[in-house]
């Protein structure tokens, strides 16, 4: 709380806070993004990587209506938004921008079956995506794609040569380019 009290008060900018335990190695409880979002009027929202189910709809559940509450999480963004949350800072959007906001733009017209339905190509690429850490996957898929070279600085190594074939492998089979 105190960290976000001091952002809060020095930035001039809107926030969106980050709850990503995995990189963090702590958990910012649904009470602790609750307080801040009534606290702090310049803190508009959470990308919200727990993967606590249970905690994300607490603060779906006792947010105020202009506090946003974002997947991080690209495989679990369908499930939150059937419960209510807004949308999703994604990694799959990068590689795969057209199929992935298909599937956004579907679920906030409310067609979740639709939504999942157009997701299904996804579901193995972003399993992918993180097979070897992020970000990892999404340049390597990117570099298949031909957008960018599959280079990383140290200590991140780029992709390996299974990974690679891999996307290449997805890319082929669904149409992900």
């Amino acid at each position: 709380y105190q960290h976000f009290k001091t952002v809060s008060e020095h930035s001039p900018l809107p926030i969106i806070l980050y709850n990503v335990p995995g990189r963090t190695g702590v958990n910012m409880t649904a009470a602790t993004t609750i307080r801040i979002a009534g606290d702090f009027p310049n803190v508009i929202g959470i990308k919200e990587a727990s993967g606590k189910i249970d905690q994300i709809q607490e603060i779906l559940d006792w947010r105020s209506r202009d506090f946003l509450v974002l997947s991080g999480d690209d495989a679990l963004t369908l499930d939150l938004m059937s419960r209510g949350a807004d949308g999703v800072i994604s990694v799959a959007v990068n590689a795969f921008p057209r199929k992935m906001m298909t599937c956004i733009d579907l679920a906030k017209k409310g067609d979740f079956e639709g939504a999942r339905k157009a997701y299904e190509c996804l579901e193995e690429a972003v399993t992918a995506l993180f097979a070897e850490g992020n970000p990892t996957g999404v340049k390597c898929a990117m570099s298949v794609l031909g957008l960018i070279g599959n280079t990383l600085r140290l200590p991140l190594v780029p992709g390996t040569p299974q990974l690679e074939a891999r996307f290449k492998e997805l890319i082929a089979k669904y149409d992900l380019n």
